[in-house]
């Protein structure tokens, strides 16, 4: 981060990594847990498979408490022999989303879908359902700057990711999500047979178990973090008092609202030294309407770093590209992030989503043994392909 003055956010920055502090997954009804250990074991997908929704209306209802139950995971945290931990109460956090593309709502129509499902208001809408669903984090807010992305790489969803850390120095955290399925893309105005898959209602597709290679319900979240950007925030929050109070109702049950400003103290210590400000010095920035408090910030500071995202590194390949082409533009792009390896520890695993039949995997084979022949990081054990382990084509 830049240098900056004590108060006030730094100025923007290229932020060479980001910190993971979340992750939510739900194929389905699995979570990322049982996931993980289905894939290392090589297991069906489909193992312990649910019973088909049925009828569309259940695989709404269905997507609702998965979606609930991916958003509350990328929220939260289990310390050693503590309670769960939370995110920061009270605060809007920025969020960036990606859905699949519509095969029939048009860009207008698009608009007004878009606030309803960013919508805290809405019982369709994302913020709602982490707000009021089974999740239950009733504390916690989203916040929205820009429309879903409607695509189906997640090329423009990471670059706006990283954009967004870039060029807003007061940006600490950021959510991403995505998902797909049946209900997300019945939402987007209509069902199209994936290409390669024989045509089939809708209807009869809920009704029958999953076939390999079929598409899933998933529904995803990481939550990215850049510690040095709330560091200004540190320095406010020894000013702040909390507005949480207690309540006690007349079961013995003690409960409390949500942490948040509550008024300022005009001096503070830290670090040997005595500090004063005034409210009057405060100036809300874009993606921090109100102060925090000590709580709050602590909140945000035990949250755990799970890993290390990298700048991604993309290869474009253009209508027309020979096969020469493609490869030198791949070998780039992973020349550059094998060799940006942080602490200069290499890969143990890449996953990677490619045609089960097609050239891709033959191409990313080329290429990986050309960059990187020692890793062997497309060996049984190191390299998985996306497809394979969700049960889905992407």
């Amino acid at each position: 981060m830049a240098r900056r003055v004590r108060y006030q956010p730094a100025a923007a920055s290229t932020a060479r990594f980001l910190h993971v502090s979340g992750v939510g997954l739900r194929v389905e009804q699995v979570p990322a847990g049982p996931l993980w250990n289905r894939v290392q074991r090589r297991a069906s997908p489909d193992e312990e498979a649910p019973a088909p929704p049925g009828s569309l209306d259940s695989c709404r209802e269905n997507a609702g408490l998965f979606r609930s139950a991916a958003l509350r995971a990328a929220l939260t945290h289990r310390p050693k022999n503590g309670e769960r931990g939370r995110f920061v109460e009270n605060y809007p956090l920025p969020t960036l989303m990606a859905l699949p593309p519509s095969t029939q709502l048009d860009a207008a129509a698009l608009v007004p879908w878009s606030r309803t499902y960013q919508s805290s208001e809405s019982k369709r809408g994302v913020p709602w359902q982490l707000q009021n669903g089974p999740a239950g984090m009733a504390f916690h807010q989203l916040g929205f700057k820009v429309p879903p992305h409607f695509e189906t790489a997640g090329v423009d969803l990471w670059r706006s990711a990283f954009d967004a850390f870039d060029t807003q120095g007061d940006l600490n955290s950021l959510l991403v999500w995505a998902e797909d399925g049946y209900a997300a893309r019945a939402e987007l105005g209509g069902w199209e047979n994936p290409q390669g898959q024989r045509s089939e209602s809708l209807e009869d597709i809920l009704e029958r178990p999953k076939r390999p290679g079929q598409l899933r319900d998933i529904f995803s979240g990481l939550l990215l973090m850049r510690p040095a950007a709330a560091e200004w925030l540190r320095e406010w929050s020894l000013h702040v008092r909390d507005v949480s109070q207690d309540s006690h109702f007349p079961n013995g049950v003690v409960a409390r609202g949500p942490h948040g400003f509550g008024g300022l103290h005009a001096e503070a210590y830290d670090g040997g030294a005595n500090y004063r400000a005034s409210l009057g010095d405060f100036k809300p920035t874009p993606n921090v309407p109100s102060l925090w408090s000590p709580s709050q910030y602590e909140q945000y500071s035990q949250m755990p770093t799970l890993a290390l995202l990298l700048r991604p590194q993309f290869a474009r390949f253009d209508a027309g590209m020979s096969m020469d082409q493609r490869t030198k533009a791949l070998e780039a792009a992973l020349k550059a992030v094998l060799e940006d390896s942080l602490l200069e520890r290499p890969p143990k695993r890449v996953f990677y989503s490619a045609a089960s039949d097609g050239d891709d995997t033959a191409l990313l084979a080329r290429c990986m043994a050309k960059v990187a022949p020692q890793d062997r990081l497309l060996d049984t054990g190191a390299g998985f392909r996306l497809e394979q382990c969700l049960g889905g084509e992407l």
